[in-house]
């Protein structure tokens, strides 16, 4: 029986994954378990064979490799309290979940996309109840070095220990301090600063009282599964305060929100995202962020059949010569240190564009009205089915947003945020007032104040 905790760092990149564990138990002290899997995609019926192996551990890192699972049925197989791998290693206290640190595409919009299996196999060990980082390099280049941002992970994971108390050690140096939400305990609901205060707190108050009744009365008379009458943590759903009272409460101090941020990391409500550029430049700058702003537009191509490659090449050559509304914008690499005129690129302005066409479509639809084989070709437009649709990587246009991981990861720093586990208004969402106090950084660090005050105190 192991009673010292540990950390478990999975990831589907063998050499990355165990690149990070050596590195977190070499610098921070603590057990740590590797855990790699293929990331085969399938789809999902009733059971899943995966294979189960003990690797070598030459670098002195535990290591068990799992085929045939995806980064979500990874997670469920190590942290299942019944039957999963912990378990059956006889493990009872686990500290902490990283995955990574991993090369794929995670900024602002991109870390909700079925391309980011880092952050859904995060999300997955989160919903567990396992407190959980996740660490990624937002490139899709196999050869982009790591080593910053390994060095960046094992400074964000000291953090995170710390707040959660476990960096603190017995007379042997053991530490004990296992993930205190796993198995994952359904009620009561904590209410402040989440989602389960909704009606009851200044940040969730009712507007009116039709709202409120509308709102917090059963849909039946016996909802069936006695959750109302029996843990609800607003005290059943007839003793939800009224707006005029929830009005009345005192808002969320700084402070608060703070200690509402550390007891959400550690029921595992929110973790911790890090995004770290391939190659820093000058000294690791951390920043306490949320997501930036990406778009991506110009990814399809649709093929004729008289189409080849250049002669589309040619076509949107000629289209962008045409285009009065958009603009040429300079291009930046992670690498770069500012954005520059090589390998600009002109970038269509498509909402104008399509505002324009649609007005100048409504005139001359107002003038063929009466022509009888106009509406038939808008009825039947077979000439208009292309051949085939090619799908390429686009154009990625970054806009400013303050304190944003896009914009923090191309100027070279580091970027740490936080995400939130269940859905936006799910009973544990954290409230955005709680939110915006995530990015308070520490005064030299920039690592999100929230992490250090434990460590300070």
């Amino acid at each position: 029986s192991h009673a010292s905790s540990c950390v478990v760092v999975l990831g589907c990149d063998i050499d990355a994954t165990r690149r990070t564990s050596a590195a977190l138990g070499a610098r921070l002290g603590v057990r740590v378990v590797c855990v790699t899997y293929d990331g085969a995609a399938r789809r999902r019926n009733d059971e899943i064979g995966v294979e189960c192996a003990d690797a070598d551990d030459d670098d002195g890192v535990e290591w068990v490799a799992l085929r045939g699972a995806t980064s979500e049925e990874a997670s469920a197989i190590v942290f299942d309290p019944s039957q999963g791998l912990l378990k059956c290693l006889n493990i009872t206290t686990c500290a902490l979940c990283v995955f990574g640190v991993s090369r794929e595409l995670a900024l602002g919009s991109d870390g909700e996309t079925a391309s980011a299996s880092a952050r859904r196999g995060g999300r997955a060990a989160s919903v567990c109840g396992i407190p959980t980082v996740v660490a990624t390099v937002p490139t899709t280049s196999r050869a982009a070095p790591i080593d910053d941002a390994i060095d960046a992970t094992c400074d964000v994971v000291r953090a995170c220990l710390g707040a959660l108390g476990a960096m603190t050690t017995d007379e042997h140096g053991v530490s004990s301090v296992g993930a205190r939400n796993w198995p994952r305990a359904h009620f009561p609901f904590p209410s402040l600063g989440r989602w389960a205060s909704l009606g009851a707190s200044r940040e969730l108050a009712f507007r009116d009282d039709a709202l409120a009744a509308s709102v917090l009365t059963p849909p039946t008379v016996d909802v069936g599964f006695g959750a109302n009458a029996d843990c609800w943590s607003l005290g059943g759903l007839g003793g939800v305060s009224h707006y005029a009272d929830a009005a009345d409460v005192d808002a969320i101090s700084p402070e608060r929100a703070r200690k509402v941020l550390r007891d959400a990391f550690a029921d595992a409500d929110i973790y911790v995202a890090v995004s770290a550029p391939p190659k820093r430049r000058g000294g690791v700058k951390f920043h306490a962020c949320k997501p930036g702003v990406l778009w991506r537009q110009e990814a399809v191509r649709a093929l004729r059949s008289s189409d080849d490659d250049a002669s589309v090449s040619m076509t949107a050559d000629a289209a962008a010569a045409k285009d009065t509304f958009g603009r040429s914008l300079p291009r930046q690499n992670l690498g770069d240190a500012s954005a520059s005129d090589v390998g600009a690129r002109f970038v269509s302005q498509l909402a104008t564009e399509k505002l324009v066409n649609d007005r100048r479509a409504k005139a001359r639809m107002d003038d063929k009205d009466n022509d009888k084989d106009d509406v038939a070709r808008r009825r039947h437009p077979s000439d208009a089915l292309p051949r085939a649709f090619v799908l390429t990587p686009g154009t990625i246009v970054a806009d400013d947003s303050p304190r944003g991981d896009v914009d923090v990861v191309i100027s070279g720093g580091v970027a740490v945020s936080i995400v939130n586990t269940w859905p936006h208004a799910h009973a544990l969402s954290l409230v955005d007032a709680v939110v915006v106090e995530s990015l308070r950084e520490h005064p030299t660090s920039g690592v999100p104040l929230w992490l250090c005050e434990a460590e300070d105190d």
